[in-house]
């Protein structure tokens, strides 16, 4: 189908007949395109020029994409009046305007800014692009949105304060209990110290009001420290979207104290403050550079200052913080500095709630300040799920966030930022700029007009009144995939929220066609399903049965719990195995120590399909030794490119590797450094990312600091190329890796990956296990345990001892036989060997009795006694067993026996016996 596209700022319109001064611009006739079922839903001509004898066609599609209408009329008609038309069936529909069989487009400018080469205070334009849009998104709601006071309390918003103007009164219309303004910056109300501007929070708060947001309906949150007050004024550039000198606490915290006392005397009733954004420790947020001390200090400076102007303005933590952060904040004494604990993002609160038990802290309400939705993020989320989906993906995350016990939860966000959209992701991603996001029920560009979720969220709080408890949840098997059903209680009612969990649209099950024969149900955007037995449950979609019968439903046995978090201590990837040696790899001039058993880093990964990636071959070695680690690569590739200007050490040859420092697979415990060659042929070792430390002060370690890193100070890096082999000598201090605390023996969940560069950028990376190159995800990392040189550890001449309980026959031999006669336990073992503490070793035998099972046990003098496998079924038949034995850290010796329990006049056989080291 043809198009005709109306281009902003510089449009042209590409029909006949038409004047390019003058395009043609299709809004909706009411705010944000929100219509009311029955009364008259109608879009015009806001400016621009249509043929009088052209042929106007007006098409409306419902949310499956299916017509439900399609009407002509003629140019001059449309021009002069517009289009109504009444629409009786709410839900979110979406509007197409052709004119003489071509389909109108307006585009928006989508826009990629970096910093300037010599100038990081300036920001310029680094890729542009005229993106077409050709439906006009619009919904029908079934009544007005009842006022704030209202709606449930769980139900709240954090709109972008720039946009204010428009996403407050959006807010209104979707339906929210109160809405957390994001952001008050403190370095704009008082641009000068004593000085105050309040023309921009004044008209955001007088807009708020105006649309049923009373001072008690909001949540304001601060930061952003003035530059005048700043200890680090010079830092003029920009961090993601902030300028790093309003990262850091203030130089004086009387000055932070003085501003909340004004921010509160000015807006007196505040429901909450949330106290600064997303601090963390160096190197994981780009809104708080300064240290966990200082951030002790303002949030109990400003804790204190806004209780003592407005007592009952509740405290909001920081939000965005992880739950390490939030264990050691609590330890320094924290837990009186604050109300209400914020989380963001999908965030699991048992980590939160384990933080306080361990540190003897009262559990703290819980919120969610800053819940990301229906974020979509360029590149990390292709390919991009459907509106559609991303409704019911935030139906689910919003009634686990319930069940687990946040108390409200703040969406971000109502529209969509800038000019990103949903249309812009690929131009995003195609240039890497991955710091833009679209997360808004609402379109910005190319005006405001709602998308599918905005309608979806307008039903939920339109449904659920007061407190929402959680009920029981099912799932039902049907051709397909599963059915599942999830109770809600309100105020209003039962609710029973339903989903299709396949690929395909599948007929509804028996059971719940029966739960909703005298009920009314409803689709996700609020339409109205018309036959329930006839619907066919789309996989994209959920579905709500208001009322459903309590019989029916009381009588399903099929209970499953449907909302939860994954845990992920429980979730680390043990695919990747492989060992380090606990001996240097270098002496000291950083010189090989002979040939160190070698792996392989094997896995290519493009990272620019545009780019002809070259061919390398590369593996590592690791040791760990007298506190420090040795990390040894070789890589053959015929082109070597060093660093180039611009460039940071990743984009050109070089050598990453993580480590998670906890063994839990959580971000906020990796340790990321990056080795590389610079311009002036220098090897450089930088540490990228930091771990969460707390408030300890190691003595001998290095801080991490924005793009490229920061060189490391206790360590060094040799980088040699002869021939095609680049050559990688790394060594480091341990404590570089705090808060790693390492034994003797410990396993070690490493990552690294070699990034290949032939002179037209990077193409590609090799890697051994995941978690570095794509999403910072350490969870992935592989496993490292100490080398045992390969090495016999046990064979079948050593199954010879007998236990101090002699009331059994034992024979030796290739053969060992054990005859249990009348003894309760009869076993046969060996003696303690040396083991290497923490290596690996394959315990394998062949065995056959009418013993019915073995038990195999380990135990040493420095070994507590444990099961070194599960049990062994015998038969009459011999059959061969293979096992992974790990030695604990710290243990040196063990012994192994395999046993017989309560199986009197029984026997067994074993033969092949051997543990040989991994």
């Amino acid at each position: 189908m043809k198009q005709i596209v109306l281009v902003m700022a510089c449009l042209t319109l590409a029909t006949s007949g038409m004047t390019a001064a003058e395009p043609l611009r299709i809004r909706g006739a009411n705010f944000g395109n929100w219509f009311l079922a029955g009364e008259d839903t109608a879009f015009r001509v806001e400016s621009g020029n249509c043929p009088d004898n052209a042929t106007v066609t007006v098409r409306i599609l419902n949310s499956s994409g299916g017509e439900v209408l399609s009407e002509k009329m003629p140019g001059r008609e449309f021009l002069k009046s517009g289009w109504r038309t009444k629409i009786e069936e709410p839900g979110f529909y979406e509007a197409e305007f052709q004119i003489d069989g071509e389909t109108v487009a307006e585009t928006f400018c989508a826009e990629v800014k970096r910093e300037a080469p010599q100038d990081r205070s300036r920001r310029i334009i680094a890729a542009r692009e005229m993106i077409p849009v050709m439906r006009h998104g619009f919904i029908v709601a079934p009544e007005k949105t009842r006022p704030a006071a209202k709606i449930s309390p769980v139900f709240s918003a954090s709109p972008h304060m720039e946009f204010f103007s428009q996403a407050l009164p959006l807010a209104r219309l979707v339906g929210f209990h109160s809405l957390r303004l994001h952001h008050f910056p403190w370095c704009v109300i008082e641009p000068e110290k004593g000085k105050f501007d309040w023309r921009y929070p004044d008209a955001a708060m007088r807009v708020a009001r105006e649309n049923g947001f009373p001072p008690a309906n909001i949540i304001v949150n601060t930061f952003n420290t003035p530059r005048w007050a700043s200890p680090h004024p010079e830092e003029d550039w920009f961090d993601n979207c902030i300028t790093v000198w309003g990262c850091y606490a203030p130089k004086n915290f009387n000055d932070w104290a003085n501003y909340l006392t004004e921010l509160m005397n000015r807006y007196p009733g505040l429901k909450a403050v949330e106290l600064m954004n997303e601090p963390n420790f160096p190197g994981f947020s780009c809104f708080w550079h300064d240290t966990p001390e200082r951030y002790q200090e303002l949030m109990r400076t400003g804790y204190e200052a806004v209780k003592s102007a407005s007592p009952r303005t509740a405290v909001w933590l920081s939000g965005g913080i992880n739950s390490i952060f939030y264990e050691n904040f609590l330890r320094n004494g924290g837990g009186g500095y604050f109300d209400i604990l914020p989380v963001h993002g999908p965030q699991n609160p048992g980590e939160y709630r384990s933080a306080e038990r361990l540190t003897g802290t009262p559990h703290k309400p819980i919120v969610n300040s800053e819940w990301h939705a229906c974020l979509l993020v360029p590149g990390r989320d292709a390919p991009y799920p459907s509106d559609r989906a991303l409704a019911k993906k935030m139906m689910i995350d919003f009634l686990t966030q319930i069940h687990a016990g946040i108390e409200e939860i703040c969406l971000f966000s109502i529209m969509n930022i800038w000019n990103s959209e949903r249309e812009s992701l690929a131009f995003y991603e195609k240039h890497k700029h991955l710091v833009s996001h679209v997360s808004g029920l609402f379109r910005r560009a190319p005006y405001a007009q709602p998308r599918y979720m905005a309608a979806s969220w307008h039903t939920l709080s339109r449904l659920i009144r007061g407190k929402p408890g959680i009920g029981s949840g099912y799932s039902f098997s049907a051709a397909g995939g599963r059915q599942n059903a999830q109770r809600i209680e309100s105020d209003s009612g039962t609710l029973l929220f339903v989903w299709n969990t396949g690929r395909e649209p599948v007929p509804v099950h028996e059971e719940l066609l029966k739960a909703a024969r005298n009920s009314e149900v409803l689709r996700a955007d609020g339409s109205r399903v018309s036959d329930w037995t006839k619907e066919m449950l789309a996989p994209d979609i959920y579905y709500i049965v208001r009322s459903p019968d309590i019989r029916t439903v009381a009588a399903w046995k099929n209970t499953v719990e449907l909302l939860k978090y994954p845990d992920s201590r429980n979730l680390l990837d043990q695919t990747w195995q492989s060992h380090y040696v606990a001996t240097p790899l270098f002496d000291a001039r950083m010189k090989p120590h002979g040939k160190p058993e070698m792996t392989a880093i094997s896995t290519r990964v493009i990272f620019d399909p545009s780019v002809k990636p070259g061919v390398i071959d590369a593996k590592f070695a690791l040791g760990i030794s007298g506190g420090k680690l040795d990390l040894l690569v070789q890589v053959k590739d015929e082109i070597h490119v060093s660093g180039q200007a611009g460039k940071a050490p990743w984009e050109v040859d070089s050598v990453q590797f993580g480590i998670d420092t906890r063994n839990r697979g959580l971000r906020s415990d990796q340790v990321e450094f990056v080795a590389s060659m610079e311009r002036d042929q220098r090897a450089v070792l930088r540490k990228v990312v930091s771990p969460a430390i707390g408030g300890d002060l190691p003595t001998r370690y290095t801080p991490p600091e924005k793009v490229p890193g920061a060189e490391l100070r206790h360590g060094e890096c040799r980088i040699e190329r002869r021939g095609n082999l680049t050559e990688y000598r790394i060594r480091l201090d341990l404590v570089e890796l705090y808060p790693l605390v390492f034994r003797p023996g410990d396993s070690l969940r490493f990552s690294i990956l070699v990034n290949n560069n032939n002179g037209d950028g990077r193409s590609a990376y090799w890697e051994w296990s995941s978690g570095i190159g794509g999403d910072k995800a350490p969870e992935k990392y592989g496993t490292l345990t100490p080398s045992t040189g390969k090495k016999i550890l046990m064979k079948q001449d050593d199954l010879t001892l007998k236990s101090w309980k002699k009331d059994y026959d034992l024979t030796p031999g290739k053969i060992v036989r054990v005859d249990t006669r009348n003894a309760l336990a009869a076993s046969v073992g060996t003696w303690p060997k040396t083991v290497v503490p923490g290596g690996c070793y394959r315990i394998r035998f062949t065995a056959r009795g009418s013993a019915g099972a073995l038990i195999c046990k380990a135990s040493g003098k420095t070994l507590p006694m444990f099961d070194a496998t599960p049990q062994s079924p015998l038969s009459e038949e011999w059959r061969t067993f293979e096992y992974r034995l790990t030695i604990p850290a710290g243990a040196t010796d063990c012994a192994l026996s395999f046993l017989a329990w309560s199986r009197r006049g029984k026997w067994f056989e074993i033969k092949d016996f051997s543990v040989i080291g991994e």
